[in-house]
């Protein structure tokens, strides 16, 4: 095969990725994710929880109630974000894009990870 061959056909595995329903889909749902003032806000309040709970850790150690209650808020936060119904969605159509990417990866490129035996040819 000549490499304009292969460039050809790369080109056409790409087009046909970004027109699958599942990564369109994908798309859309992060267009709406990233547009959705709730979970904008949610997202931010996570932010701000990681860095309590990540301040609380570094002055006050593992067994502290100031880390308990920091890691008790960064929980709940976590799952408001986690049960919100277009997080839910992405997620899963996530879980099927990746899916589709791990498989290409599987077929494609795992037979060059293997190292052909080395032949030892006796002098």
């Amino acid at each position: 095969m000549s490499y304009a061959e292969l460039i050809t056909l790369a080109r056409e595995l790409k087009e046909a990725l970004e027109q699958d329903d599942r990564v369109l889909l994908l798309n859309q749902l992060d267009k709406q994710l990233n547009q959705n003032q709730t979970l904008l806000s949610l997202s931010e309040t996570y932010q701000r929880a990681q860095t309590n709970y990540q301040s609380m850790w570094e002055s006050y150690g593992d067994e502290s109630p100031h880390l308990l209650r920091a890691r008790a808020e960064l929980h709940q936060i976590k799952i408001q974000v986690d049960s919100h119904p277009l997080v839910r969605d992405y997620l899963k159509i996530y879980g099927q894009v990746r899916e589709v990417y791990a498989g290409i990866q599987q077929k494609i490129f795992t037979p060059f990870k293997s190292h052909p035996p080395v032949i030892v040819t006796g002098k």
